[in-house]
């Protein structure tokens, strides 16, 4: 599978689950997570990803999809997808262009003259193209690095990447629940991973929430107690994505048994997608009334998406 390109390559999420494994029980005092999107708009984004950006840009990605963009990823705040370029695909709607926009991205088969696909870094930006396939045209494509204010940095294991410049020197601090990095005069944000907030224990700066003792079900949500400073570094809003809160060994189950959220298997109606849930209930999305093409399935009808209106490199 392609790797994706249209968001951090590494997660945020950064837990070293080895060191969080203390003994389940009572757990910390709630915290005050809230899911940085609805259902519905966690939908919207994973739809016009799957739709939008390219297969090699993305990996071939769509809805039941568990290793690229996804529901539960975006709704638990796991995946590296700021939250601002998720508002923007929102604002974009069935706007392919301006869906790509939003993660850096620009698509021109017009003239392209690619016979092998071949990617590089060119300035700020990572640069390639694709050779024809069975159903799209060759085209030639690049990924803006400088818009969250990284550089295209080539790497032997995984080709060309977007990543922070290497520093001399680099002073933190805490904005909120932001970590700010500056780094030789340039400013880098870290929003904070959901449900903790930037604060400064032991001389660092952390992503950190409220006083813990251990891990465990806190209503909905499971919380994970970084036994180093007992305190919450990650919140796991199990009941934002349609699930329950179980336990260390599985945190989120789903609430039924009506389908399996992994497995599937989805199907296509005309206009309409039909998927299993995160919360173990089939659900539709009207692809033609969001303004996409018909429903498509993909990954040998393992996983559905809404076809574009036009070619899917307009």
């Amino acid at each position: 599978m392609a790797r994706s390109r249209t968001f951090g390559l590494a997660t945020r999420m950064a837990v070293a689950f080895a060191a969080l494994m203390a003994a389940p029980g009572a757990a910390c005092a709630p915290s005050s997570f809230q899911p940085p999107f609805t259902y519905d708009e966690a939908e919207q984004i994973v739809m016009a990803h799957a739709t939008c950006v390219p297969v090699p840009l993305r990996g071939d990605t769509g809805l039941e999809d568990f290793s690229g963009l996804n529901i539960e990823g975006l709704l638990s705040g796991r995946q590296d997808l700021r939250v601002e370029d998720g508002r923007c695909v929102l604002a974009a709607g069935s706007d392919c262009q301006a869906v790509r926009a939003c993660f850096g991205i620009s698509v021109n088969a017009a003239g392209s003259t690619c016979t092998a696909s071949t990617e590089t870094c060119t300035g700020s930006s990572i640069t390639g193209c694709q050779a024809a396939g069975s159903t799209t045209p060759a085209y030639d494509w690049s990924v803006d690095c400088s818009r969250h204010g990284e550089v295209c940095y080539p790497t032997a294991a995984q080709g060309p990447i977007c990543a922070p410049a290497p520093c001399s020197r680099v002073e933190t601090r805490c904005d909120g629940a932001n970590v700010v990095r500056v780094c030789d005069g340039r400013v880098m944000v870290e929003p904070c991973q959901l449900g903790t907030t930037c604060m400064v224990v032991n001389g660092l700066q952390q992503c950190l929430g409220a006083s813990c003792n251990t891990n465990g079900c806190v209503g909905d949500s499971f919380e994970f107690c970084a036994s180093s400073v007992y305190r919450v570094n990650t919140v796991l809003a199990c009941s934002a994505w349609g699930q329950r809160c179980d336990s260390l060994a599985t945190p989120c189950v789903p609430v039924s048994t009506a389908c399996d959220p992994i497995f599937g298997p989805p199907s296509c109606d005309g206009g309409t997608a039909h998927y299993c849930a995160p919360s173990g209930e089939m659900r539709t999305y009207d692809c033609l009334a969001h303004g996409f093409g018909p429903c498509e399935l993909v990954s040998s009808g393992r996983r559905v998406r809404c076809g574009p209106t036009g070619t899917r490199l307009d």
